[in-house]
């Protein structure tokens, strides 16, 4: 698809406007401008993409890559598809959406989100008629107490940092419009609505659950179903909501149960057990789409398996948490990690050690696209920037050097325990070992275990998971603010680094995919240079499910739709 200026049309029965997006993957001519335009009003729900009619009735069974692990959009990281965002959109909704088809961001429960002129400030208006499975009113007072919690200095929010250095103010000008005066210019603005700032709660709810709210279902969300129970690590079952505003959903019910192991999932699917699961192996994924009896909805994620290094986080101490930094200290005191990350040196070294083709093979047997690009040959906008150089003789120089400076070569490196997990930690150990490093593996986390352990405890020097930079630009800049700029960084890994400050600052600012395509080049040049992590991999993310279960729809960020889910059985 080609980018460009666009007036509202209706596709599949929703009037969809472009709003600037980078999300073709062909190659665009890079002069063709990609000024957003106004998201309009929606007249209906996305269809699905069948002449049968939809049938009511029947439940489902669906695998989770990681169980999830808050009820609270506030702590969700992101609400992304690999921790939770599934769950959660099914329970809250969200304010806007994305059609992977045309890159248009899709009004939910608003009903237009229009910017000025010069894109400082955006007019979000609200359908009427919402409510919460509470009873009280989905309305603009609600919305900005759910994005004031993000932004609240105390918060642990993934888009703390880029709600901080963009948004100015929120004014509730009626009780269903909110004005948002931003900082500087940001066409991309509406994005932030198709993730876990969109994603809004029960200001009523909230307040009654108090601690709780993270951890106890409650009756806070106004999406297509709601909880009725929960057993912590085994199984969410997620109930139909009758008065849910886009209509009466098809299925009765929702069991999402962790299925991290993808031949597992595969199985299970094979088998009937389940009826969808989320994957991300390629080897499963390309042998699923092979299969006349399933279906795989998928996204590309460049970094998709991706080293991040801590590279000397400072924390506050409060309450001794986190334990490994704080214990014994008093609330209030800053403590930075001391890591063998904090040294540019060791950074270096591991970028040199690590080859990524070899990861490729002893992970995923070859069927991966491997290299240390973050955006590599063939992803949407990718520049022609090389990565780190594999060179294990550079590697074992900088060892020498750092150890001379005093570090042991001791380094932790943390990755899940399925069968991928295991075999990317050993990897990686072997060939750190073999330029002198000292490596201590642990392949043994369940994916929530491993979130916990990196951004709660922020006790580990390396971590291999998912960077999750997916198709969406707009997206992308989020995730980069908040895993490379200081503004998220800094709280995220220590990572601080005034030309990757620049490189993100750029993408914000992109307009054409000339634009777009040279931010992502400078932020790869920043990655090499200063080597805050090193990428791996490009997987996919996936939903993969039985051909009976129609209409489900990919949304934003890994997640999956299924307000409009229906057995054809």
């Amino acid at each position: 698809m080609r980018a460009s200026l666009r007036a509202a049309v209706p596709i599949a029965f929703v009037a969809l406007a472009m709003i600037a997006v980078g999300c073709s993957s062909d190659d665009s001519d890079d002069s063709v401008e990609t000024t957003p335009a106004t998201v309009t009003s929606v007249t209906s729900a996305v269809t699905t993409t069948t002449t049968t009619p939809p049938k009511a009735g029947g439940s489902i069974k669906v695998g989770q890559f990681s169980a999830l692990g808050t009820f609270d959009p506030v702590n969700s990281l992101g609400g992304s598809g690999t921790v939770g965002g599934i769950e959660l959109t099914a329970i809250y909704d969200t304010v806007l959406s994305r059609d992977d088809k045309t890159g248009a961001y899709v009004p939910r429960t608003a009903e237009s989100m229009t910017p000025s002129a010069d894109f400082l400030t955006w007019t979000l208006k609200l359908r009427s008629g919402i409510k919460f499975t509470d009873g009280t009113s989905y309305d603009a007072a609600a919305v900005k107490f759910n994005i004031e919690r993000h932004s609240a200095p105390t918060s642990r929010s993934s888009s703390r940092a880029v709600l901080a250095s963009n948004v100015k103010s929120i004014t509730v000008t009626d009780p269903l419009t909110l004005t948002f005066t931003l900082n500087q210019p940001w066409a991309g603005f509406p994005v932030l609505f198709t993730r876990d700032v969109g994603m809004i709660a029960s200001p009523t709810a909230v307040a009654a659950a108090g601690a709780t709210f993270t951890s106890t279902p409650t009756k806070s969300g106004a999406g297509p179903f709601l909880v009725e129970s929960f057993t912590p690590g085994e199984s969410l079952v997620l109930a139909r909501n009758d008065a849910y505003y886009g209509g009466k959903p098809y299925l009765d019910k929702i069991t999402f149960v962790p299925m991290a192991d993808a031949q597992r999932a595969y199985d299970g699917l094979s088998t009937r057990g389940l009826d969808a699961a989320f994957m991300r192996v390629p080897a499963t994924i390309a042998t699923a789409r092979k299969n006349k009896d399933l279906t795989v909805l998928a996204e590309r994620i460049a970094g998709g398996n991706i080293i991040d290094i801590n590279a000397g986080v400072e924390v506050t101490c409060a309450g001794g948490v986190p334990a490994a930094l704080c214990a014994g200290k008093p609330d209030g005191t800053k403590v930075k990690a001391q890591t063998p990350g904090t040294d540019v040196r060791v950074r270096r070294a591991i970028a040199a050690a690590v080859d990524p083709s070899v990861v490729n093979d002893r992970a995923y047997g070859g069927s991966a696209l491997a290299g240390s690009q973050l955006f590599g040959k063939g992803f949407p906008l990718a520049p022609d920037v090389a990565g780190a150089k594999y060179d294990p003789e550079l590697a074992k120089r900088l060892v020498t050097e750092a150890k001379a400076a005093g570090w042991d070569g001791t380094i932790r490196i943390y990755s899940i325990k399925d069968s991928a997990g295991q075999a990317l930690g050993l990897t990686v150990s072997t060939m750190l070992q073999a330029v002198g490093m000292n490596p201590q593996v642990r392949s043994d986390f369940e994916p929530a275990g491993l979130l916990g352990k990196v951004l709660t405890d922020r006790d580990y020097d390396l971590v291999i998971w998912g960077a999750g930079f997916g198709e969406n630009f707009d997206g992308n800049y989020l995730n980069a603010v908040r895993t490379y700029s200081t503004a998220g960084a800094a709280v995220r890994s220590g990572f601080s680094s005034a030309a990757m400050d620049a490189a993100v600052a750029s993408m914000r600012t992109a307009s054409t995919d000339a634009d777009r395509r040279a931010a992502y080049g400078k932020v790869m040049q920043a990655m090499v240079d200063d080597v805050p992590s090193l990428p791996l991999l490009e997987l996919e993310n996936a939903f993969v499910s039985t051909k009976d279960l129609r209409g489900v729809v990919r949304g934003d960020n890994s997640t999956f739709l299924l307000d409009k889910a229906w057995l054809d059985r």
